[in-house]
């Protein structure tokens, strides 16, 4: 909690969660997370190119099997350079050491059949798909003033993802495999 109080980065709403929440601690897996659950998030941060998430470095905090990700450096950290690509992810998750990924440990067993992030693809589809253009850029920079905030870029990379969407997850899957 105090390291939260004193980072320099965005901690939205997180001295709102209350007592019942706990730090991951490094090095162990809270028992009661289910395995779809650091599944999805492990999928989550590969969607936003959270490249930190390392073993001594959890940043994750937990209650039942609910899992909070804060990240407070490294998300969309290669946003700019591969946004001229179609399929931007598949340079991206190169850079992301998905293998020292602190989840990476935790996850099911990868094989030929299961794609990593299945419940994630659908809930980002779905959302996508009802979520006219630029509704996200202006609720954002409504209550984010940031100059180095760079909402149009975000929401093309976005744009790309949710398209190709059935791309993302299965090559996720292949560059996750030892």
């Amino acid at each position: 909690a105090e390291l939260i109080r004193q980072s320099i980065g965005w901690n939205v709403g997180t001295i709102h969660l209350g007592n019942a929440w706990k730090p991951w601690s490094v090095g162990s897996k809270p028992r009661s997370l289910a395995s779809e659950t650091l599944e999805t998030a492990y999928a989550f941060d590969a969607m936003v190119q959270n490249s930190d998430r390392e073993p001594d470095n959890p940043n994750m905090l937990w209650r039942g099997d609910t899992l909070a990700l804060l990240d407070f450096d490294k998300a969309f950290a290669y946003l700019r350079t591969e946004e001229a690509e179609d399929r931007p992810w598949r340079k991206t998750l190169i850079n992301q050491n998905l293998h020292r990924h602190s989840l990476y440990p935790h996850l099911p067993e990868l094989r030929e059949e299961l794609i990593l992030g299945r419940d994630l693809w659908d809930t980002f589809e779905e959302w996508w798909h009802t979520s006219p253009s630029g509704q996200f850029s202006a609720a954002i920079s409504a209550k984010l003033q940031d100059p180095d905030l760079d909402l149009p870029r975000l929401e093309c990379y976005l744009r790309k993802l949710s398209a190709a969407a059935d791309d993302f997850f299965p090559y996720l899957t292949e560059a996750s495999r030892p």
